[in-house]
């Protein structure tokens, strides 16, 4: 008989972190008109959908154990991962260290923290889908568009993403047959949610990693 290999690590639901705040900004939002003060959204710590955070999984070495998080998922060992939430640790709990959930597009688990090398940026071959008219810039900044508008329905392909003055920003490159000689940067999202948690209005859609 084959023998049936252990499961993976779970990790039980805490309540949604920041939602008393999050009501709170809906509530003032809705009653704005009754006072002057426009109502701040929420600003929560760490990596979200809209303004995720990057890093190396790291190998094994005579200095690093990975956590059992890791040893469940050695696929991952080497990759560029993209980060879209954190579970704080508690100290002299069941859950000492601090837990960071991958993209679903690097598998939707979780990794500890010290399984994870931080990056500015993730490299590769990004390809995605234009699903409206976006602003393409010669800067990483978000600015106004200088070199025009990529169509809708057009397929660019991507080597960089970076979070940019609170944007997710991506480095697209040019395509001389598309009418397109030179590469330049545009933002994922139109526009991103009043918690970046919850990501935004997808403008650029991820299609998959082109070097997979």
């Amino acid at each position: 008989l084959l023998e049936r290999p252990p499961a993976s690590p779970k990790l039980s639901e805490d309540r949604i972190v920041g939602l008393p705040e999050a009501a709170a900004w809906f509530r003032a939002t809705c009653c704005r008109e009754k006072s002057n003060r426009a109502p701040q959204p929420p600003r929560p710590r760490g990596p979200s959908r809209a303004l995720p955070h990057f890093a190396i999984v790291r190998e094994s070495s005579p200095d690093f154990a990975p956590s059992p998080w890791l040893q469940r998922q050695p696929e991952l060992v080497g990759k560029c991962v993209e980060l879209v939430e954190q579970r704080d640790g508690v100290p002299g709990s069941d859950r000492p260290e601090s837990l960071f959930r991958l993209h679903e597009c690097d598998g939707g688990t979780w990794l500890a923290r010290r399984d994870l090398i931080f990056k500015d940026c993730q490299r590769g071959r990004f390809l995605y889908r234009v699903l409206t008219r976006t602003l393409l810039s010669s800067s990483s900044r978000p600015s106004s568009g200088d070199l025009g508008l990529l169509p809708v329905g057009a397929v660019v392909f991507a080597d960089e993403r970076r979070v940019v003055d609170g944007r997710l920003r991506l480095s697209i490159l040019p395509d001389p047959r598309a009418g397109r000689p030179r590469g330049g940067w545009a933002s994922e999202h139109h526009s991103v949610a009043f918690d970046p948690r919850l990501g935004g209005t997808v403008q650029l859609l991820r299609l998959r990693n082109a070097d997979e």
